[in-house]
């Protein structure tokens, strides 16, 4: 059955992905630069061009507004702690023509949606010819910690948790920390930005 990607989405949202609360948003390129400190998130955006190809030409998303909070320390002895909190609302259209097959009215696509998503995650759906989708996710708790190293505008985590590294850019200004998901098909080329603030 086809699924519908809150799932995915608040995934992104731990690497870095939310609604626009900031000017700069998705404006700063990766420039490096002294991450010590404990970081207030504040907020965060992301290129919808980015997001999970649709499986219908005519099937589009309205909006997302993924939201984070949390704060995020990095030691000098290159020990970090993270501890986040993120949820997530899409808005989809998705004619009754693109998933015919599954369901025959938007109610009855409402339901099977609903049978595949986790607990955390509901969705509504009303119209006619045109489904109109609601759909929740979280909040979603999370803790971490590790060690980090970094290298020019490039930071890369490994986790004491459960043992993944990951690695993403940042920029720090003032203040201020972006921590940066480069992608090519956004049109400033910066998929996604999460915001810090230095309390």
């Amino acid at each position: 059955m086809r699924r519908v990607a809150v799932g995915l989405l608040l995934a992104a949202i731990g690497c870095g992905s939310s609604a626009a609360s900031s000017g700069t948003c998705g404006k700063v390129s990766p420039c490096g630069g002294d991450l010590t400190g404990t970081w207030t998130l504040t907020g965060s955006c992301a290129d919808l061009a980015t997001q999970p190809a649709l499986s219908c030409p005519d099937e589009r998303i309205d909006s997302w507004t993924p939201t984070i909070s949390g704060t995020w320390t990095f030691n000098a002895d290159m020990t970090y702690t993270r501890s986040t909190t993120s949820s997530a609302v899409v808005v989809w259209s998705i004619p009754l023509s693109c998933i015919s097959a599954l369901a025959s009215s938007c109610a009855d696509f409402e339901a099977q949606a609903q049978a595949g998503l986790n607990p955390d995650q509901t969705i509504t759906c009303t119209g006619t010819s045109t489904c109109l989708c609601t759909e929740t996710a979280g909040p979603l708790n999370q803790s971490d910690n590790g060690t980090y190293q970094t290298s020019g505008t490039d930071i890369t985590y490994t986790s004491a948790v459960d043992g993944t590294t990951g690695t993403s850019s940042y920029c720090v200004q003032g203040s201020t920390l972006h921590l940066v998901t480069l992608d090519a098909r956004a049109a400033s080329g910066i998929g996604a930005d999460l915001i810090g603030e230095k309390r």
